[in-house]
């Protein structure tokens, strides 16, 4: 058994004195000092009022912590009667507009656009029917001398082409489009024709034209597939004329030219120019129909764009 020393003892007493002391103090002080009546609160009240103060401070929710509740709250529970063709964006997404709806509202209306009657906004590019069955009965249009002629007369209204809201760049314009039955030449349209088909804005316009070069042409609608399009839905409004397609010129053409073309890879590009380097010019595609670089249906594919003269 380890023995102290008369010092180490002392100081142990007094330590534990200490500790006595400071105890005996700390229950001294909260059943007599806050239980006394101080400023005319008795003691119960004032130890209520410092429990109060030491307790923790009760949590708040973020500004926008919840975005199931706190977006309702801010954007869209005001609904009050507006003009679409006045209205500003803030007005518009505190009726529930998406600010990128609204913003393209907006950007209608500064290339001409108007709206001369309520069903008008069901045009508008990601209107849902929740929203428009919302906010419809709170719109109020102000027409123009003109555009309440052209809503008295609907008429005049159906023989003119009809208007779509499409979408263009981000933006949404209002643009004439073909009536049914009409029929363009796929192989030789611009965009601007392109664009007058329902369904069809300036991205995909660009998308159709820009393949149809690196392709040399269209041979089958559905070609069109291959740029995420569907051929069925657009077939009505082309005709195809495949004596309009570019060939390709394979024994005159540098590698980087048939590489850009999109039914060639790099392997067999590069066994097009290793043959041409060591046999000179390619006679026809059945020297192609050995090679291991091209399977049966990737030379079938390509066959209606090579060129050997």
């Amino acid at each position: 058994m380890m023995r102290l020393t008369p010092t180490e003892c002392r100081s142990l007493l007094l330590l534990l004195l200490l500790i006595t002391l400071t105890a005996a103090g700390g229950w001294w002080w909260q059943h007599h000092r806050v239980r006394q009546p101080v400023d005319g609160f008795s003691g119960s009240l004032l130890s209520e009022a410092v429990d109060s103060l030491q307790a923790p401070a009760p949590s708040h929710p973020k500004r926008y912590g919840n975005k199931h509740t706190t977006r309702r709250q801010v954007a869209g529970d005001t609904l009050f009667a507006f003009d679409p063709n006045r209205c500003d964006s803030t007005s518009l997404v505190r009726l529930g507009f998406p600010p990128w709806m609204a913003r393209n509202l907006l950007k209608y209306r500064a290339k001409g656009g108007r709206f001369r009657q309520t069903d008008d906004l069901r045009k508008l590019y990601g209107m849902t029917d929740s929203l428009y069955t919302r906010i419809a009965p709170y719109v109020t249009i102000a027409l123009s001398q003109p555009d309440r002629a052209a809503v008295d007369q609907p008429k005049a209204a159906k023989e003119r082409p009809s208007v779509y809201l499409s979408r263009s760049d981000s933006l949404y314009r209002c643009m004439e489009k073909y009536p049914e039955g009409t029929q363009i030449e796929l192989n030789r349209c611009d965009t601007n024709q392109l664009k007058k088909i329902p369904g069809i804005g300036s991205y995909t316009a660009r998308r159709i034209v820009s393949y149809r070069e690196r392709l040399g042409g269209f041979i089958r609608l559905k070609q069109l597939r291959e740029i995420r399009l569907d051929e069925e839905v657009l077939a009505p409004w082309f005709t195809l004329d495949s004596t309009a397609v570019t060939p390709l010129q394979v024994n005159q053409l540098p590698m980087k030219q048939l590489l850009a073309h999109p039914y060639l890879n790099y392997r067999q590009s590069r066994a097009i120019m290793q043959y041409r380097e060591r046999h000179g010019p390619l006679p026809s595609i059945e020297v192609m129909k050995g090679w291991e670089e091209f399977t049966a249906n990737e030379l079938q594919r390509v066959a209606p764009y090579l060129s050997f003269e």
